[in-house]
């Protein structure tokens, strides 16, 4: 088994070398040439020696040596590429990444790998999330090795699939659903059950309706077609008014939800509907991964010229989970498709000039933190 040194780099001199060994093999280059994807070939320290013209018709780029000795998250931009000085494969995330995984495996194991590739990139000062499929091989040559990095873009393939799930399966349930509820309700003897039933098929449409929803503001905000309406806002008439919003959720209805009473009243600036959507995803998810009998509670204080609102309750999130909470389209549920804190890091970090953070430990549970300047 080979060993691999996560944060070992070549020279830029034997980078050269590398691509001018297969930029001059003729069969080779003019099969890579021919791939309609990206497809790039990396060294033993996962940096790119040779590269499709593809790549840098997608990056937008007319030179090669951009990109050469770049590793792929360093390429596209990944936020967690540059968290370290070492680079793309050095931090924590990184363990959880399938750009890496297959990487990895395929330089121990000698065999080719597929995973999918969930990253969160940086795109023109906006949060980007894409989802690759990602392809690796071995090229064992003379007294070295390298690998083949081949990229499928499924983000538009994934979008499908999530559209169909909801219109062929989950809608047509939920018709199902409201026809049997209805002609239950026909009958004269649930007459005191009615308002449980009405519940039900109004919580079910509301949850399709808020997907459906979700899904297109993610691409409006990825796209950059929001502009924020900026308006003065009260922290706590704020909260007390999403409380409200809430609870009356027929699902939610019956959960436990406080303010804490040391919550700053201030005034601050910010886009108020856009703000308390990125909230509310945050609330119910906070309130949908607790007990029945447990509190959620929030809350809002003041610091260095900036607004802090937080959520906490008393669940802890796995290691492996924390790593890839904000990932699109990532969720441990089976009844949501994992847009909700995409969503709310887009709306907190794209548009309203914020930040978005949790903390969360056996002992003292989870607490979401949604940081904003006083004055937008």
């Amino acid at each position: 088994m080979r060993e691999i040194i996560l944060s070992e780099r070549s020279d830029f001199t034997s980078i050269l070398n590398d691509y001018d060994y297969f930029y001059n093999n003729a069969i080779l280059n003019r099969v890579i040439s021919s791939i309609p994807n990206i497809f790039l070939i990396l060294n033993k320290n996962r940096q790119i020696v040779f590269c499709n013209d593809v790549l840098l018709q997608t990056l937008k780029l007319d030179d090669k040596n951009l990109v050469l000795g770049l590793r792929p998250g360093e390429v596209f931009n990944c936020i967690y590429s540059s968290k370290l000085d070492t680079g793309c494969g050095t931090t924590e995330f990184c363990k959880v990444c399938g750009a890496f995984k297959a990487i990895t495996q395929t330089q121990t194991e000698l065999v080719s790998k597929e995973y999918e590739c969930k990253m969160l990139t940086m795109n023109e000062d906006r949060i980007v999330g894409l989802t690759l499929k990602i392809n690796t091989n071995i090229i064992e040559l003379e007294n070295d090795y390298y690998i083949t990095f081949h990229i499928t873009n499924i983000n538009e393939i994934k979008r499908k699939k999530t559209l169909e799930n909801l219109l062929f399966n989950e809608i047509k349930k939920n018709i199902d659903s409201t026809v049997s509820l209805l002609d239950i309700m026909k009958t004269p003897e649930i007459n005191n059950n009615k308002h449980k039933y009405l519940d039900i098929i109004q919580t079910t449409s509301l949850n399709i309706s808020e997907e459906i929803q979700q899904m297109q503001e993610i691409d409006y905000i990825e796209n950059g077609n929001i502009t924020p309406n900026i308006n003065q806002i009260h922290s706590l008439i704020f909260l007390l008014d999403i409380v409200k919003k809430i609870l009356n959720i027929p699902s939610l209805k019956n959960k436990n939800i406080y303010i804490d009473q040391v919550s700053t009243f201030q005034t601050f600036s910010s886009d108020k509907a856009l703000l308390e959507k990125a909230l509310k995803n945050l609330i119910i998810n906070a309130l949908e991964y607790s007990p029945q009998d447990e509190e959620v509670k929030i809350g809002c204080y003041c610091e260095n010229e900036k607004i802090k609102f937080w959520i906490r309750n008393n669940s802890s999130i796995t290691p492996e989970i924390q790593l890839q909470i904000f990932q699109k389209s990532f969720s441990t549920s089976r009844t949501n498709r994992g847009y909700g804190t995409y969503l709310s890091k887009l709306i907190v970090e794209n548009i309203l000039n914020g930040k978005i953070f949790f903390e969360s430990n056996l002992k003292e549970g989870t607490t979401f933190i949604i940081e904003l300047p006083l004055n937008f």
